[in-house]
């Protein structure tokens, strides 16, 4: 059946009528969205009456569902709607991050790994522990700093599966099965209390008491007094990128890097759109006076409450396996904003302390830990942090484990920062 057949007048009609939109609203919808293109279909499969469908099936995402209608085209089923916005929301997100701290040859090699990432941050933050003392309040509350900083770690332990999400760019074969026992919806949920609790530590460096049975004060707290103030000197790009932004683009980014006018600075999945656009687009899908800290709170309510049809549904090991390697990314970058403040408020011997007798409790007492402890993100960002100079040495549980070495950190591979500058024209 032919695209005329389907979108005569007449059916355009009664589409709408079914779906209670008018007419005009429609075709503007489908000319914003790439669909009708002359007298042809700008996609595949049907798609101008999907997109109709879902717009007005979803009222609560319906700006989301036009930003994203190019990709949400290649997943017809409407029941993952909800879904699919904040999955393509953090996609674009962890694309920031990717392209931000890659150098260029990571960008062309499509070599995007955890243990650079982080690395390549710490190496362009130059984090100084006597300024990051002076974030700190009159009176931090360092007991329960710690308590929620050890809170965090073993989050983001239990949601990890060692040697799944270091690669931020391929999946492998290995990968396209997911442990028996690994559920979508409890990842999302745990990441999320990772990154709370993470975030709760830092209130607690600017606030000496806070009544955290009301789950959201320390959030909010952190939202509302502590974003701004953190945003460029711990908090770095893009984790300091809210709506409205707070700064320029520019500033917030840290500069321009020059390799944003290539082609190769560009993911597979949003062929067309540059760095600079995909930004545009990621504010505008955070909604307003929104940050990703609010995002992950909405998708952990989804995973709890609202979204058991989409999990159910949610059946592609492709689509869990870049969920699982992008929320990892996230909460790790969380911990290390986090850790990095713990270096500098509790000093390195106190910090490196804490964190062995974390590793004894935990990875040392598990062996699937132990034998891949290397894959850990704690043990990523402990290595990044000596090899970065933030500290002098590993912490004395790392003796206990096998001392093989499966990365290449890309140390004095010339790791590029953003300067300023004019943006160029894309080649």
């Amino acid at each position: 059946m032919t695209f005329h057949d389907i979108w005569t007048s007449q059916r355009l009609e009664e589409l709408c009528r079914d779906l209670g939109i008018e007419s005009a609203k429609a075709l503007g919808l489908l000319q914003a969205g790439g669909y009708l293109r002359g007298s042809l279909p700008g996609l595949v499969h049907g798609s101008p009456e999907i997109f109709l469908r879902r717009w007005a099936g979803f009222p609560e995402n319906q700006r989301q569902i036009e930003i994203l209608s190019g990709v949400l085209e290649y997943e017809p089923d409407l029941e993952l709607t909800k879904y699919l916005c904040i999955h393509n929301t953090i996609d674009i997100f962890c694309w920031l991050l990717k392209f931000r701290y890659a150098t260029g040859p990571e960008m062309k090699k499509k070599q995007y790994t955890l243990p650079r990432l982080v690395l390549a941050l710490l190496n362009q933050a130059k984090y100084k522990p006597s300024r990051l003392k002076r974030l700190a309040g009159d009176s931090p509350n360092l007991q329960r700093f710690t308590e929620y900083l050890q809170r965090g770690w073993y989050d983001e332990l239990w949601r990890t599966i060692p040697r799944h999400g270091i690669d931020l760019y391929k999946v492998t074969s290995a990968e396209q099965e997911l442990p028996g026992n690994f559920s979508s919806a409890w990842n999302v949920a745990q990441t999320y209390y990772g990154i709370y609790n993470y975030v709760t530590a830092l209130v607690f460096t600017n606030c000496p008491d806070l009544d955290t049975v009301r789950h959201q004060n320390s959030t909010k707290h952190f939202s509302n007094t502590l974003f701004k103030k953190f945003s460029g000197v711990l908090i770095k790009y893009p984790f300091n990128i809210r709506n409205p932004l707070t700064a320029s683009m520019d500033e917030l980014r840290g500069g321009h890097r020059q390799e944003w006018q290539y082609q190769y600075a560009r993911s597979s999945r949003w062929s067309l759109s540059s760095p600079y656009d995909m930004e545009t687009m990621f504010v505008e899908l955070l909604g307003d006076d929104e940050t990703l800290l609010h995002l992950m709170y909405k998708f952990r309510v989804w995973a709890n409450y609202t979204g058991i049809n989409s999990t159910l549904a949610l059946d592609s090991p492709t689509y869990q396996i870049y969920l699982y390697k992008n929320l990892t990314a996230v909460v790790c970058f969380y911990a290390l904003f986090s850790e990095v403040m713990a270096i500098s408020l509790l000093g390195e011997d106190e910090f490196l302390s804490l964190y062995s007798r974390f590793l004894e409790a935990t990875v040392g007492k598990n062996q699937a830990f132990r034998a891949n402890h290397l894959y850990l993100p704690h043990c990523i960002r402990l290595r990044a942090y000596q090899l970065s100079g933030l500290i002098s040495s590993l912490p004395s549980a790392f003796k206990v484990f096998s001392p093989d070495d499966p990365f290449d950190f890309c140390v004095g591979s010339g790791v590029q920062q953003a300067t300023p500058g004019s943006r160029k024209p894309i080649k």
